[in-house]
């Protein structure tokens, strides 16, 4: 057994017998909106409950260890007014006006309502989870348990549970996933604080609970900096408590001596979450200065030299540490072009040689020309995205990740997806088979679903801080054949059609901040515009999947991401796309 695979071993076992954490997936956005709705059914409760008591304060007559028994837990329920209170008011405030686009209509505000961070859906995910399981088991007598009664119907009434430890680690996970990919500044996060919205901070709990996700996931340095914030953030929540500062020092100090470890065994070229210098020498907030000055100097010399000189020119079909840090950087708006490079990328009308387009083209923005990715805009309009969006809701399950040695989709694996999902038929609905209609419109390519020449529509929904890793769409079904091994005769046999050509992605709505597609190999990056779809090939013309397309979803910051994707498949293409080109 490697050394490394020990030290990875030996901090998941720390971590769990200290934290009891569950590795779970992501959550949706009703389960978002259960939970904030239970959350607000709880107030509502302990509201009325200690007001009907206060005014029955002066006629109760109550031994003193019975009267401070509930006075504390009186107390514990104004907290928790209080808090949601707070959090209420930072909402409001930092809520846009309006959409982008200018569009109105009941889409758009079904989606302020979805609209959320992942700060804010970790602290109602706890309140819930922890806070509320708490307050109920109050020894407070039958009224009490009158409070408790309602809260368990309304929470039935919303259609299952809101909130539970699954959901509380899925937020937590989010939150840990934004923060490494943005380079967002962990003790600004522990605050409450992300961008330019107002603070919502985190308790110390919250915020270690955080750096133990990042121990989990190897991010060693990043989990250093929610253990420092979360020491902070325990010293202003009042008297010193020695076990839980005890608890806080030891997961600093394994954290440290994990990272140290990693850096003096792989170094620091290329590695996710590991600082140049040891943490036991250098505090991480000295690095972390010096690593975002340092980034700036990169990012103006990347960008006089160009995109070929620093992007990975690896045959894999996995993304590499060095595909990792890319795709962060594209994620932020970062650019990998030069500026004669993007000189010669077009706008255009193009009718796409359809007939269909004749008399309104399409609104074609080239991206990349080798490979070409291509931008599509205003291909639907707002009241067909409303109507995918209507018959998907009901069918929305946890993605699963396809995998390229099986050809097979296994069980939900959330660390690298957390998205949600549905396929549509396009018989199902005419504004379904008038989409199929745009995509062989504006691809040239034979999309029928019942002659097996594409999939049906797989449609997205991405909550708070839902990713998808990069990826290839290839279901690399000849991948051993030119690597000269044995072909896989199952997987052949599962896909008659052939592999995924191309790929076009549908963007159903705006998103307030976040979600970009990136391809990392390509150092391209394309922003969500309601109404838009993006297009790239899968494949070379040989048949051989083409590595250059590794892509991911950027975790959302705020709000939600809609998509709907429809692969393509190869067979059927022949005479549009031959596999050989002309000579």
């Amino acid at each position: 057994m490697r050394a490394g695979w020990t030290m990875a071993g030996a901090v998941g076992v720390v971590v769990m017998m200290m934290t009891g954490v569950v590795m779970v997936g992501g959550m949706s956005v009703d389960d978002v909106a259960r939970a904030r709705s239970l959350d607000t059914v709880i107030v509502e409760h302990l509201r009325h409950y200690l007001h009907r008591h206060q005014q029955e304060q002066h006629l109760l007559q109550r031994h003193q260890q019975q009267e401070l028994l509930r006075v504390t837990y009186h107390s514990r329920l104004a907290r928790y007014i209080e808090e949601y209170d707070n959090l209420l008011a930072g909402k409001h405030g930092s809520r846009r006006h309006g959409p982008r686009d200018g569009t109105g209509g009941r889409m758009m505000k079904e989606e302020e309502n979805e609209g959320t961070d992942p700060v804010e859906g970790l602290l109602v995910s706890r309140r819930l989870v922890r806070d509320w399981h708490r307050l109920r088991e109050a020894p407070l007598g039958d009224s009490w348990q009158e409070v408790v009664s309602g809260v368990a119907g309304a929470e039935v009434g919303l259609g299952g549970v809101a909130g539970s430890r699954e959901q509380l680690a899925a937020m937590t996970h989010a939150l840990m996933r934004v923060h490494h990919v943005y380079r967002l500044h962990a003790p600004h996060l522990a605050r409450g604080r992300l961008h330019h919205h107002h603070d919502k901070p985190l308790r110390a709990a919250d915020v270690a609970g955080v750096g133990v996700a990042a121990l989990e996931n190897g991010l060693y340095g990043r989990a250093a900096e929610w253990f420092t914030a979360a020491h902070d953030a325990h010293q202003e929540e009042g008297p010193e408590r020695n076990g839980t500062r005890t608890h806080l020092d030891i997961l600093l100090h394994l954290a440290t001596a994990a990272h140290d470890y990693k850096l003096s065994q792989e170094g620091f070229a290329n590695q996710p979450g590991i600082y140049p210098r040891p943490l036991s020498q250098v505090p991480v907030a000295e690095q972390l200065l010096k690593a975002r000055q340092q980034e700036e100097r990169e990012e103006q010399q990347q960008q006089e030299r160009g995109a070929g000189s620093d992007l990975t020119t690896t045959t894999s079909i996995s993304a590499t540490p060095r595909d990792e840090l890319i795709y962060s950087r594209l994620c932020r708006g970062h650019t990998f072009m030069s500026a004669r490079e993007a000189s010669q990328l077009k706008c255009r009308v193009d009718r796409r040689g359809s007939a269909w387009l004749t008399l309104m083209p399409a609104l074609v923005e080239e991206h990349s020309l080798d490979p070409p990715i291509l931008s599509f805009h205003h291909v639907l309009s707002d009241h067909q995205l409303a109507v995918i969006r209507h018959l998907a809701l009901p069918l929305l399950e946890q993605a699963k990740v396809q995998d390229s040695n099986k050809g097979e989709e296994g069980s939900p694996i959330q660390k690298h997806r957390s998205s949600y999902t549905a396929w549509l038929p396009a018989h199902a609905h005419p504004t379904l088979r008038a989409a199929s209609r745009m995509v062989a419109a504006i691809t040239g390519l034979e999309v029928s679903e019942e002659r097996g020449e594409a999939e049906m529509l797989q449609v997205n929904q991405y909550g708070n801080g839902a990713h998808y890793d990069p990826h290839m769409d290839f279901l690399a079904l000849y991948h051993r054949i030119w690597e000269a091994e044995q072909p896989d005769e199952k997987l052949i046999k599962q896909h008659p059609n052939g592999d995924r050509i191309a790929t076009l992605m549908f963007y159903m709505n705006d998103v307030e901040e976040g979600g970009r597609t990136v391809f990392p190999r390509v150092g391209v990056g394309v922003e969500p515009r309601r109404g838009s779809a993006v297009f790239w090939w899968n494949l070379l013309p040989c048949g051989r999947g083409d590595v250059r397309m590794l892509h991911a979803a950027c975790p959302v910051l705020r709000g939600t991401k809609w998509v709907s994707n429809k692969w393509i498949k190869s067979y059927p293409q022949l005479h549009h796309r031959p596999c050989l080109p002309l000579s």
